[in-house]
């Protein structure tokens, strides 16, 4: 078992300010709970941790959880899914917003050398678990983490399929679960003869039957390498990055009624860098973490209905290309800064950063809104 201190946030009134950081136990005040929580990594990548930072009372809790430093996190239900990737390939999951030894309901396995990649949530007993190294989506028992013994097979999607350069993976990435079907982004990379894996074969959507778990229909991207899905408003938006240090990346969105591609809604021309995340808010405001030239990051919002973009939002040195959370009030990302890491809040009307950065510990690799109803 890892080693786990506990802590939880105190729910007293909503505002937002200074960061402290406490070790002990506090006891939520009211009836629902309402937090950030983060999985980071150490600069050299040799280490993970978790950390949290609480909305309603505006306090920051460091080091919280000793994890895997290839990781990601989502949450479902009230609960906290951490995904151990490479090297590891576990889901662990922790009920409730107390990260302590007590609140770990499981760390399970879900396959050797996989690599997991994402979790899409169907049911309180039904998930996908996409595998970067496998042809197969793995299907698992949330409540338990058991992996069910049935499987989505998306063999149809490797690279090149049907070809004397077929690779043996679709290179499964990122996932979102709507009304009834699950969105699989394939990336469908290639590694040439003595060259990195990169972007290769045209990129696409797996539509899956969440009920039959059947592949229904495949939706073509305009670009390669998806990095990042965001839904809003009936619209899937994908940010996809093409080849790193090339400008053939861009974002478009897909209409989830018809699963039909409605084309590019910014491309990476316009941000002057790789596309290596995305959230879309609203019909006129979403969020990219762009790859500068100059190998550093920056934070751009645009505009989805009007395709343009905006400047470098000041406040984060260094935002991180994991996931992005937004409360319905502010948006919340993830600083790596050598001098300041931690969560950064952006007010989406001004696009200005809110308060000072909430140190969570490790720098911030992904986020992830809990809600938790007591």
């Amino acid at each position: 078992m890892k080693t786990i201190m506990g802590v939880s946030g105190a729910i007293l009134f909503l505002f937002f300010g200074g960061c402290s950081e406490k070790n002990n136990p506090v006891t939520s005040q009211t009836a629902s709970a309402l937090s950030i929580v983060a999985v980071s990594v150490s600069y050299t990548f040799d280490a993970g941790n978790m950390g949290l930072y609480n909305i309603l009372d505006t306090t920051a809790y460091q080091n919280r959880l000793s994890i895997g430093s290839d990781n990601d996190i989502r949450t479902y239900g009230g609960a906290l899914y951490v995904l151990e990737r490479a090297g590891k390939d576990n889901v662990l999951k922790i009920s409730g917003s107390v990260i302590a030894d007590s609140t770990v309901a499981y760390e399970k396995n879900i396959g050797a050398s996989v690599n997991i990649q994402d979790i899409a949530f169907i049911s309180p007993t039904k998930a996908y678990v996409t595998l970067y190294a496998d042809s197969q989506i793995a299907i698992i028992d949330p409540s338990t983490g058991i992996k069910t013994g049935a499987k989505v097979n998306l063999a149809a999607f490797d690279t090149y399929a049907g070809t004397d350069s077929a690779d043996v993976v679709p290179y499964m990435s990122r996932e979102v679960y709507y009304n009834g079907k699950v969105y699989v982004a394939c990336q469908r990379l290639k590694a040439p003869a003595g060259g990195y894996i990169q972007a290769a074969d045209t990129s696409e959507i797996a539509v899956i039957n969440a009920t039959t778990d059947s592949v229904v229909k495949t939706i073509k991207l305009s670009y390669k390498n998806p990095q990042e899905l965001s839904i809003y408003n009936g619209k899937l938006y994908v940010g996809s990055v093409g080849k790193w240090r090339v400008s053939d990346g861009g974002i478009e969105a897909i209409d989830l009624a018809t699963d039909a591609n409605l084309g590019t809604v910014v491309g990476e021309a316009a941000f002057s860098g790789d596309i290596a995340s995305i959230i879309v808010i609203s019909d006129t405001k979403g969020y990219a973490v762009i790859s500068t030239p100059s190998f550093t990051t920056e934070l751009h919002s645009f505009n989805p209905s009007a395709k343009t973009v905006g400047a470098k939002i000041a406040g984060l040195d260094a935002p991180c290309s994991g996931h992005m959370a937004f409360d319905g009030t502010y948006v919340y990302i993830g600083d790596r800064s050598s001098t300041s890491p931690g969560i950064v809040v952006v007010d989406p009307a001004t696009d200005a950063k809110v308060g000072a950065t909430k140190n969570v510990g490790l720098p911030p690799n992904s986020l992830a809104l809990l809600e938790i109803a007591k």
